[in-house]
């Protein structure tokens, strides 16, 4: 499962993502498997957490934060 990795790499096949050519048959299914796995491990902890999430953050601060960038 790829959430950050091989955006960067023209050789990877991340480059097809939410393209004509992101089809089914160009992952192998130990992939979808193995990627279905850690995003329902993924769930699982986040939805087990034993702590509180933060709420959102408000418009202004998200602009405040955003500017802090620039």
């Amino acid at each position: 499962m790829r959430l950050v990795a091989g955006f960067d790499e023209p050789e990877c096949d991340v480059r097809y993502i939410l393209t004509a050519a992101d089809r089914r048959d160009m992952v192998a299914d130990a992939e979808l498997k193995s990627g279905t796995l850690v995003a329902a491990e993924m769930v699982w902890h986040a939805l087990n957490w034993p702590g509180t999430i933060a709420p959102h953050k408000s418009g202004a601060e998200i602009e405040e934060i955003l500017r802090g960038l620039e």
